[in-house]
């Protein structure tokens, strides 16, 4: 890491790695053919969407770190309050509140002020969404996990385009992690590409994701019962591999 002291190695890494971190999302724009214009929209918007969470009540702020004047930072305020982000507005604060629940039952209140990202009314509704569909319980005034596992992934595809984000946000903070802060012994990523009957790779799939959740619940319970809420996550991923060359 003694390099990245180095201000000139310093930003021709923060390139390589957002260039790296973007080819997941150009080579799926290249298989949609869309337009380089829309790409570089929705590359502004989920930039204003990361500075804004940061910095929800501070506009100014925003447009500052943006490098873009108050009204283009407007114009993407409007865009992030149209429905296409519903997913973001809709399902993560369900996802964040159960989060913030897992270390203990909070009240109202204190959810919402862990939660000062995120508007008041999307909170509010989230707790009414969660109360209504028994994934919580509310007693002497505080909200409290109903059971433990819980997943917002179903044939939705707006639940599932959180879910992708939760993964994305993983993916991201393992990179940074790794790479920034030399942190080797939390923080990893592995890939291997391999050769395997379709119906073997299925089972090994399943078996892989049963094993990791069951690891998960039990390490999960160990640290909640010695009341410690430290948080980390995991993503796994599976995929036929193609050979671009061939591809058309």
């Amino acid at each position: 890491m003694a390099a990245a002291q180095d201000p000139n190695t310093l930003v021709e890494l923060s390139g390589r790695l957002i260039y790296s971190l973007l080819t997941a999302a150009v080579k799926t724009a290249a298989r949609f053919k869309m337009p380089m214009a829309r790409v570089v929209e929705l590359l502004q918007m989920a930039y204003y969407e990361e500075l804004r969470r940061k910095n929800p009540r501070n506009l100014n702020k925003v447009a500052k770190e943006l490098g873009q004047s108050l009204r283009t930072a407007g114009i993407l305020s409007k865009r992030y309050k149209e429905e296409f982000f519903q997913p973001e507005t809709d399902i993560k604060p369900l996802r964040e509140i159960t989060a913030l629940l897992t270390s203990g039952a909070k009240s109202k209140e204190k959810i919402i002020e862990s939660l000062k990202h995120q508007e008041v009314d999307d909170v509010e509704r989230a707790l009414e969404f969660l109360l209504g569909n028994g994934w919580l319980k509310e007693e002497e005034d505080k909200y409290q996990l109903n059971t433990q596992v819980r997943s917002y992934i179903d044939d939705n595809w707006q639940r599932r385009i959180d879910g992708l984000n939760h993964q994305m946000e993983v993916i991201g903070n393992s990179v940074w992690n790794c790479f920034l802060e030399g942190n080797n012994e939390t923080a990893s990523a592995r890939s291997w590409t391999f050769a395997a009957k379709p119906e073997d790779f299925t089972e090994m799939m399943n078996k892989s994701c049963q094993q990791i959740r069951h690891n998960a619940i039990d390490v999960e319970d160990t640290a909640l019962n010695d009341g410690i809420s430290q948080r980390y996550a995991v993503t796994i991923a599976f995929t036929p591999v193609k050979d671009e060359k061939n591809e058309k």
